[in-house]
């Protein structure tokens, strides 16, 4: 939406993308990559997406949450 930006994305087995493009691959069960999307609104407000690989649902957190790598 107008008035938000993707600050970066954490990608299971790749790591941080803070640039460029990323892929989240969805398979034909339905299953997703482990990901978490941070987004930050016009005013400063950050959120955390956090993609559930095998329950199809998004975890939406209203702070910025570092995921690491494991």
């Amino acid at each position: 939406p107008r008035g938000v930006r993707i600050l970066d994305i954490w990608l299971k087995g790749k790591g941080k993308k803070v640039a460029g493009e990323a892929t989240i691959r969805f398979n034909k069960k339905g299953y997703v990559q482990q990901s978490v999307i941070h987004l930050e609104s016009e005013d400063g407000r950050q959120f955390t997406l956090v993609l559930s690989p095998f329950l199809g649902r998004v975890q939406i957190l209203e702070k910025y949450v570092e995921f690491e790598d494991v």
